[in-house]
C-alpha cells in the first residue's frame, strides 16, 4: 500500500508545478512565494483545526505548523491590520449572465438582443444597473469590448458575440480567476476526502493518454459546444434563484447565505506520463 503522506507529496509538487510556471512569468520570487505559504499554513492553522470548546492558542498554531512563534504572532497580527482577500469576480460575467437569461434582454427568438447603450429600459445601461450593481455601464462595456464578448454595430448598438467572459491571459483578473478556480477544485477535492460518500460532492473528470491530433481537435469542438450549453442552463436556473437578483422567479429570505456552482475546465497536454 502506498504510502499516504509520500502521495500527498507526490500530489502537492504536480500542483505546484504549473503555479510556479505562472510565478516566474510574473516575477514572483521564492521568497515572496515562500511568505504567501507562511500566511496560508498560519491562517488554515487558525482558523480551521480547532478544539472544542477551547480558543486557539499560537502555541498551538505554532505546533501544527512547525513554524517559529515570531513568525506566528507576526502573521497573525499582520492579518488583523489588512487584507489579501481577492474582490469577488463576475461583474463582466453576471452581465453576459443577464444578458443570455434575462427575457428583457432577448429577442423574440430567445437570442440575446441587440441593445442601445443607454435607455431607461432594454438598454445595455440598465442591464449592468440590474446585474452588476454600481459599476459604471462604460467600464463594463469597455472590458466586454476588449475580451472580445461585444460588438459595436454600425448603429451604434451592442451585440453579445461570445457567451462567456474570458479575460486575456495577461490580464489581471484572469491572475483572479486562477485562484478561485483552482481552489474550488481543491476544495472540492479535501470535503470529499474527509467526508462520507453520502455528503459527497461532484468530482468528475474524463481523459485519455494515446489521442491522434484530429481526435483532440475534434474533441475540443465538441467539448466547448456541450459544455457551454450546458452552463447556460444552468446559469438560467441559478439567476432565476439568486437572492442578489432583484428580478428573481423565487426568492427565499433570510437563512445562510451560501456559493454554489459547477466549474467545467478542459484538459490537454503532450507532456509524458
Amino acid at each position: 500500500m502506498p504510502d499516504i503522506r509520500q502521495t500527498l507529496i507526490q500530489s502537492v509538487y504536480k500542483l505546484l508545478r504549473p503555479l510556479v510556471r505562472v510565478m516566474l512569468k510574473h516575477g514572483v520570487s521564492f521568497n515572496e512565494f515562500a511568505e504567501i505559504a507562511k500566511r496560508a499554513f498560519v491562517d488554515v492553522a487558525d482558523k480551521e483545526f480547532l478544539i472544542d470548546g477551547r480558543k486557539q492558542s499560537v502555541s498551538r498554531v505554532c505546533v501544527l505548523t512547525g513554524m517559529h512563534r515570531k513568525d506566528v504572532n507576526r502573521l497573525l497580527s499582520e492579518r488583523e491590520s489588512d487584507t489579501w482577500d481577492i474582490e469577488p469576480l463576475g461583474r463582466a460575467a453576471r452581465v453576459i449572465g443577464g444578458w443570455l437569461s434575462d427575457d428583457r434582454f432577448l429577442s423574440k427568438s430567445g437570442r440575446p438582443a441587440i441593445l442601445p447603450f443607454d435607455g431607461e429600459e432594454e438598454s445595455f445601461s440598465q442591464l449592468v444597473k440590474l446585474y452588476s450593481g454600481d459599476m459604471p455601464a462604460r467600464a463594463i462595456l469597455d472590458e466586454l469590448k476588449r475580451s472580445g464578448a461585444v460588438d459595436v454595430t454600425e448603429t451604434g448598438k451592442l451585440k453579445l458575440v461570445s457567451e462567456a467572459y474570458i479575460p486575456y491571459q495577461t490580464d489581471a483578473q484572469m491572475l483572479q480567476l486562477m485562484g478561485v478556480s483552482a481552489e474550488d477544485l481543491l476544495s472540492t477535492i479535501a470535503h470529499n476526502m474527509s467526508h462520507p460518500p453520502e455528503q459527497s460532492r461532484l468530482q468528475l473528470a474524463v481523459s485519455y493518454d494515446n489521442l491522434s491530433a484530429e481526435t483532440v481537435r475534434e474533441f475540443k469542438c465538441m467539448a466547448e459546444a456541450e459544455s457551454l450549453a450546458l452552463l447556460k442552463r444552468y446559469n438560467s436556473w441559478l439567476a432565476a434563484r439568486d437572492r442578489d437578483n432583484p428580478h428573481a422567479d423565487t426568492i427565499e429570505e433570510g437563512g445562510e447565505k451560501v456559493r454554489a456552482g459547477l466549474g467545467i475546465y478542459y484538459i490537454e497536454n503532450t507532456d509524458k506520463l
